[in-house]
C-alpha cells in the first residue's frame, strides 16, 4: 500500500462547531460551559471492555452521553472510529494532560517532525516473527494486530500466564507445541526505532533482506501500534507488558503524577503500574534465566521492565548511550553507558566501551553518497549534528558488534531457562527527526538497517545455535513526512499556548502548563478561577488559523486564515472504549 493510500484517510469533516461570526477572544469565556464538540464525541462512545481485551484502568468512568438519537451524533461519530480507539488506550485519567487537540493531518505541532499523533502514518508499524521450528513460515498474514500482542505471544510460547493483558496471543504464528523439540533458546525483541510502515513504503528497494525473509516467517500485514501519542516511552512499555499506556501508567514523554509534570524513567521503573513480561519471567524461572536490553536512551526500558524493582528479581544487563544531565529525553551521551540512579535497578558490562570505535565504522558510511571524502551526505564525524557518527547509519554496525560481545560473553541461551534479550536501534528514528523520512540519508538508514539483519542472524545462530531461538521485528511507529513533501502546516506550540493564555488566564497566571503535540497540560483550578472550563478551551482551539499559530521562518502559510486543528475536547471525555456502532468494535 502506498504512502497516500496509508494516509487518505485524514477526515473530511468532524465536530468543528465554530461559530459563523468571528468571535474575539474574550468572547469564549461567555460560552458555555458544555462544549459541543466534546460532547459529540462522548455520545459516541461507550463504557465497558475492548474487543479482544481487558477494561481501562481501574476508577475510570465514562463521560455524560448524549441520545443516540441527537442530530449532531453522526457528524461527531465521522472521526474515524480507529483514531478513537488509539487515543482512549493512550489516556489514564489520572496521568494524561487535561485537554486532546488533534492537528489537522498533515499538519503537527512543535519542532522536530515529531511522529505523535492517532493518524495511520504514525501507527501503522512493521511486525515479522521468525524463528524456524518456533515460528510457523506463513508469509504475509492478512489479519490486525496491535504492538500489545508482542508480549502474549511470547507468553504463550514460554508457556507462563500473564495475568493482565488487552494484547492477545498470535497463536496462528507459533508452531504448535507437538511440533516443536523444546523451548526457544533465546527470544529476541527486535525494534528498528521509528521504522513504521510509512518509512519502508516510502524506501520500497533498501529492505530486500528483510523482504526475503517473509516466506520463512510471518509477516502482520495490518499491524499498528494501538494507542495515541505515539511517542517512544509509552509504546515500549506496552509491548514490554502487553498492556495499553491507559492501563501500564506510561502515558508519554511527559505525565502527571501527584499534580506535577515529570518525564519518565527519571525517577526509576516505578513509573510503569504494572510488571512487564520480562518481569514476570524472571520471576518464575527464579534466576534460572537471563535478560537484557541494548538500547540508546531510559525511555526504551518499558519493553525490559521493571528490572530489580520486581519482586528483588536479579538484575538484568541494560547498555544505554544516554546523555548526563540531558535537557531531552532522546539526549545520547558520548560512550555505552548506565545512568546511576538506574544502577539500582539494573546492571552494566564494563566491557562495552572496550570495542572498536563507531568512527571505525564511518569509512563504510562514507562511500555510501559515492565519495570517500570523510563525509556522509556533506557532513563529517566532527561535525555536531552526528555527533562524533552516532546520528548516522555508522551506528548499526557499531551497535551491533556491541550485541555480539554480549551474547558471546554473557551467554544469552545458554542458560537453563529461555533468555529474554531486547534491542532497540535508533537511528532510523533520529534520522526522521532530523532530515525527514525523505532524505537520502533516510534511504542509507533503511538500507544499512537492512545490511546488518542477516549479520544479526548469523550471531544468532553461531552462539544460540540455528533454529534454537525466536524473534519478533518491528517498530513503535512511522515517522512524519517533511512538510515539503506533505504540505504541513507546522504549529507553533508556544503560540498556541500564548493564545489560550491571553483568553482564559490572567497576567502572570496562565492556564496552560505545557503543550505537547496531541494534548495540552491544563491548570484547571485557575481556569475556573477565571470562569472557564476546558470545553471552552476546545471551542477556542478549534477556531485557531495558521496566521495565528505559525511559527515564524518556519511555517510555510499557504492560507492565513485556514483553520489548523481538527478536534479538541478534554481528556475525561476520552472513553475507556470506542465509540458504539457496527463498525466501531471491530480490529485492534
Amino acid at each position: 500500500m502506498s504512502y497516500e493510500d496509508r494516509t487518505r484517510c485524514y477526515p473530511g469533516q468532524v465536530f468543528h462547531m465554530s461559530p459563523n461570526r468571528p468571535l474575539a477572544r474574550r468572547d469564549f469565556l461567555r460560552l458555555s460551559a458544555g462544549s459541543a464538540a466534546a460532547a459529540l464525541l462522548a455520545a459516541c462512545t461507550r463504557s465497558g471492555a475492548v474487543t479482544g481485551g481487558g477494561a481501562g484502568p481501574t476508577g475510570s468512568t465514562g463521560p455524560t452521553l448524549l441520545s443516540p438519537t441527537d442530530p449532531m451524533v453522526e457528524m461527531a461519530c465521522g472521526l474515524p472510529p480507529r483514531w478513537i480507539r488509539r487515543i482512549a488506550r493512550g489516556y489514564h485519567p489520572q496521568r494524561s494532560a487535561e485537554l486532546q487537540i488533534l492537528p489537522k493531518a498533515p499538519n503537527f505541532v512543535g519542532d522536530g517532525l515529531p511522529h505523535v499523533g492517532p493518524w495511520d502514518y504514525t501507527s501503522l508499524v512493521p511486525m515479522f516473527w521468525y524463528g524456524p521450528g518456533f515460528i510457523e513460515p506463513l508469509g504475509v498474514v492478512d489479519r490486525r494486530a496491535t504492538l500489545a500482542d508482542i508480549a502474549p505471544t511470547w507468553a504463550r510460547l514460554l508457556g507462563i500466564d500473564l495475568p493482565t493483558t488487552e494484547g492477545r496471543p498470535l497463536t496462528e504464528v507459533l508452531v504448535p507445541a507437538e511440533r516443536r523439540t523444546g523451548a526457544p533458546r533465546l527470544i529476541v525483541t527486535l525494534v528498528w526505532d521509528g521504522a513504521g510502515r510509512n518509512v519502508l513504503d516510502a524506501w520500497p528497494g533498501q529492505w530486500p533482506n528483510l523482504r526475503s525473509l517473509i516466506p520463512q516467517g510471518a509477516w502482520i500485514e495490518g499491524a499498528e501500534v494501538g494507542s495515541s501519542p505515539t511517542s517512544t516511552a509509552q509504546i515500549h512499555a506496552t509491548m514490554g507488558t502487553g498492556v495499553f499506556p491507559r492501563t501500564h501508567g506510561v502515558v508519554g514523554h511527559s505525565l502527571r503524577i501527584d499534580g506535577r509534570i515529570v518525564a519518565p524513567w527519571k525517577s526509576g521503573p516505578g513509573v510503569m503500574l504494572l510488571p512487564s513480561l520480562a518481569d514476570r519471567y524472571a520471576e518464575a524461572t527464579g534466576g534460572r534465566s537471563a535478560a537484557g536490553m541494548i538500547a540508546t536512551v531510559a525511555i526504551h526500558l518499558g519493553m525490559l521492565g521493571k528490572g530489580a524493582a520486581w519482586r528483588d528479581n536479579p538484575k538484568p544487563l541494560v547498555v544505554l548511550r544516554e546523555a548526563p544531565n540531558a535537557e531531552t529525553l532522546g539526549a545520547e551521551g558520548p560512550a555505552w553507558n548506565l545512568p546511576e540512579l538506574l544502577q539500582q535497578w539494573y546492571r552494566f558490562p564494563d566491557y562495552a566501551n572496550d570495542l572498536p570505535a563507531l568512527a571505525t565504522y564511518f569509512a563504510e558510511l562514507d562511500r555510501r553518497d559515492g565519495v570517500a571524502d570523510g563525509l556522509w551526505r556533506g557532513n563529517g564525524l566532527a561535525d555536531e549534528v552526528l555527533e562524533g557518527g552516532f546520528e548516522s547509519p555508522a551506528r548499526i554496525p557499531y551497535q551491533t558488534r556491541l550485541v555480539e560481545e554480549v551474547v558471546a560473553r554473557e551467554g544469552f541461551g545458554t542458560h537453563d531457562a529461555t533468555d529474554l534479550l531486547y534491542l532497540n536501534y535508533k537511528v532510523i528514528d533520529m534520522v526522521g527527526h532530523i532530515w525527514s523520512m525523505n532524505s537520502p540519508q533516510m534511504r542509507d538508514s533503511v538500507q544499512m538497517q537492512d545490511e546488518y539483519l542477516p549479520v544479526l542472524i548469523d550471531i544468532l545462530d553461531r552462539y544460540v545455535g540455528e533454529g534454537r531461538w525466536a524473534m519478533v521485528l518491528t517498530s513503535d511507529h512511522g515517522s512524519t513526512p517533511s512538510p515539503r513533501v506533505s504540505g504541513a502546516f507546522q504549529i507553533s506550540g508556544s503560540r498556541l499556548a500564548q493564545a489560550i493564555n491571553e483568553t482564559f488566564g490572567r497576567e502572570g497566571a496562565p492556564v496552560v502548563e505545557q503543550v505537547k503535540q496531541t494534548e495540552i497540560f491544563m491548570d484547571e483550578e485557575r481556569l475556573a478561577e477565571n470562569g472557564a472550563t476546558l470545553r471552552d478551551v476546545a471551542e477556542f482551539v478549534l477556531t485557531l488559523t495558521q496566521s495565528e499559530l505559525e511559527s515564524p521562518g518556519v511555517s510555510v502559510v499557504t492560507n492565513p486564515h485556514a483553520k489548523v486543528f481538527e478536534a479538541a475536547f478534554p481528556s475525561a471525555d476520552s472513553p475507556a472504549v470506542p465509540c458504539a456502532g457496527a463498525g466501531c468494535a471491530a480490529g485492534p
